[in-house]
């Protein structure tokens, strides 16, 4: 009961710091169905906490809604966690390509080096 008042407590400051927008689908907000399905999902949980019988039986199957909420939600950070990763191996892939090149880059250099110093030894002789 106490986390569904927390819950419950926590609209009336979404609603004024992020507006009536935050909760309308229509309004362009990311993701905006979703906060006012939590929203109206929160509200009956509250008041089907106080009721008994069948109506009791329902707000325990809106907690299943929210639970079901929170598995789409970590769902979504997975996928997000997983895109990032290929992003992170594509940049990595480039940046081993670019070092194997430049080491390539070194050792021809290294050797022009021992030549040239060859051939000022020879000079100098």
């Amino acid at each position: 009961m106490a986390i569904a008042s927390l819950f419950v407590l926590e609209l009336p400051p979404t609603i004024w710091v992020f507006g009536f927008d935050y909760y309308n689908p229509w309004s362009g907000v990311q993701h905006a169905t979703f906060h006012l399905l939590d929203a109206i999902i929160i509200i009956l949980n509250f008041v089907f906490m106080f009721l008994q019988g069948p109506a009791q039986e329902i707000g325990e199957l809106l907690i299943l809604l929210r639970i079901w909420r929170l598995v789409k939600l970590l769902g979504g950070v997975a996928t997000g966690v997983e895109n990032l990763n290929h992003d992170l191996q594509l940049k990595l892939d480039n940046c081993e390509r670019e070092l194997a090149s430049k080491k390539r880059e070194l050792e021809e250099t290294s050797q022009q080096l021992v030549v040239l110093q060859r051939k000022i030894d020879a000079t100098q002789a």
